[in-house]
């Protein structure tokens, strides 16, 4: 299976009757925008080493059971101002946000790193530019 389609998955599996996901709109906005000149995952996943999760960041890189994530830990993550400026961009509060994101992300995660490896910045850009095509 290929690295979009298990991505498509994912987003699917998530989405369950959710057409436009806050969450899945955050995605997009925090890795398709990306870091400029880097790679917005890696860029991503650092903030949540800075903030003391890198063992819960590397659970979802590598290749055994995902630790979950609180929404106060992305809060913690990302800033309460900023959760919240992201929440009201995509229509929908910071708590709620906070929640489909914590959900969202471990899974995203894991399946853009297949067998634990770090896809490249262009791919990044692909995958998430085909993904929210759907």
């Amino acid at each position: 299976m290929s690295l979009f389609n298990m991505l498509a998955g994912v987003a699917g599996q998530f989405l369950a009757g959710q057409q436009n996901s806050p969450a899945l709109v955050v995605v997009q906005q925090l890795l398709g925008a990306g870091a400029q000149g880097g790679n917005p995952l890696e860029a991503l996943l650092r903030q949540f080493q800075q903030a003391g999760l890198g063992e819960t960041v590397q659970s979802w890189i590598g290749s055994g059971q995902n630790l979950p994530i609180s929404p106060d830990m992305l809060v913690l993550v990302l800033g309460q101002s900023r959760l919240d400026t992201l929440a009201r961009a995509a229509g929908t509060d910071g708590a709620s946000l906070a929640e489909q994101l914590a959900r969202l992300l471990p899974r995203l995660v894991d399946g853009m790193t297949p067998q634990g490896r770090m896809p490249d910045a262009n791919t990044v850009q692909q995958l998430i530019g085909q993904l929210f095509r759907r």
